[in-house]
């Protein structure tokens, strides 16, 4: 847990820094955090110095908010899965669903499909992203319009279906992760982009002194 809280720490620090200089790094995962990784005796401890640094920094962008799919699928922001404009808030998206994935385990991904067909796998992300952080607000829905209200309706009904809707909250509960940790990534992980925190507020959040 302390490693993870490191790792976190780092990756925010970076991303104040690349948003004061108006960049929005956009392809991230957790491939792209780390120069090499070194596998403890415990399998729960990540790191045993200081392995964390951005990678890869050629789709990073300094233009205005864009429209265009950005990052990997199981990393990629709500807006950006929508076409809707992009910002900073689109990292901080990213960087949830990496800690998230993190917390999960050495093989946890959160928002992770093992669909091999790539609009299944999409379609399956999608409805991850819905039922554990969601639901997907009606009004963002409708500022595009299209099929995806619709899209997003035969969620909700997958999710009624269920004996039990499987949530964040229940991942934090059957992996028995501190209850403090499941918070700080609700925190983050907002499906509007408007209610999304900064990295800066993030890095004065009270996980990291609890």
């Amino acid at each position: 847990r302390v490693e993870i809280k490191t790792i976190a720490r780092q990756l925010l620090e970076a991303l104040v820094f690349a948003h004061a200089k108006n960049v929005v790094h956009t392809g991230r995962n957790v491939s792209n955090y780390f120069d090499t990784f070194q596998r403890l005796p415990n399998h729960n401890q990540i790191l045993s110095h200081r392995i964390f640094c951005f990678l890869d920094l050629h789709p990073t962008s300094t233009s205005p908010p864009s429209d265009y799919k950005i990052s990997p699928k199981a990393f990629r922001s709500p807006e950006s899965w929508l076409g809707l404009p992009w910002g900073p808030s689109a990292d901080v998206w990213s960087f949830g669903a990496v800690i998230g994935s993190l917390m999960m385990g050495p093989y946890g991904e959160l928002f992770g499909s093992s669909a091999e067909n790539e609009e299944d796998a999409e379609i399956e992300i999608l409805q991850k992203q819905n039922s554990m952080t969601g639901p997907y607000p009606l009004a963002l829905l409708q500022r595009v319009g299209g099929d995806w209200p619709a899209l997003f309706q035969v969620f909700a009904d997958m999710d009624e279906d269920q004996t039990e809707r499987v949530t964040w909250r229940l991942v934090v509960q059957e992996l028995q992760l501190p209850e403090e940790d499941g918070a700080f990534i609700e925190r983050v992980l907002k499906i509007d982009p408007a209610e999304r925190p900064t990295a800066d507020a993030l890095l004065k959040d009270k996980w990291f002194s609890e």
